[in-house]
Parts: structure tokens; C-alpha cells; sequence
């Protein structure tokens, strides 16, 4: 979890790590425009230090990732 507006607003982001899943096709709302893209851990980070990624929860979930896997190995 993580407090992105902890000065303006409560609004905590929860994240979660899901393994073993599946892709199935996606039943969007009429106004939604969704586009799914699968990359490595490593292209993330990369991404990100490219500051092509810069949602903050987002972020946070790569490197949060990123640490756990460290601690695995």
C-alpha cells in the first residue's frame, strides 16, 4: 500500500502481486480504450528511467517487484 496524496487527500493505492495468471480477451465499456504490453522487469525499469512509466503506484510496484526479486535470489 502506498499514500500517493498523503497533504491533500486520503486515498491509499493497494497493490498486489498475482502470479499464474492468464490472458483472456477484454470486455471494455464503450468509452474505455485499453492496451495491454507485456515487458520484462528489466524493460520497466528501464521504462521508467526513461520516464515512459511515471504513474506513481505503478512505480513503486516495478521497484517494490524489483526488490523482492532481489531477496529471492
Amino acid at each position: 500500500m502506498v499514500d500517493p496524496f498523503t497533504m491533500v487527500v486520503n486515498s491509499p493505492n493497494h497493490m498486489y502481486l498475482a502470479q499464474g495468471l492468464s490472458q483472456k480477451q477484454a470486455h471494455q465499456e464503450g468509452t474505455e480504450s485499453l492496451q495491454i504490453i507485456k515487458v520484462s522487469l528489466r524493460k520497466a525499469l528501464q521504462l521508467m528511467e526513461e520516464r515512459k512509466i511515471t504513474h506513481s503506484a505503478t512505480c513503486v510496484a516495478i521497484l517494490k517487484i524489483a526488490l523482492l526479486s532481489k531477496e529471492k535470489k
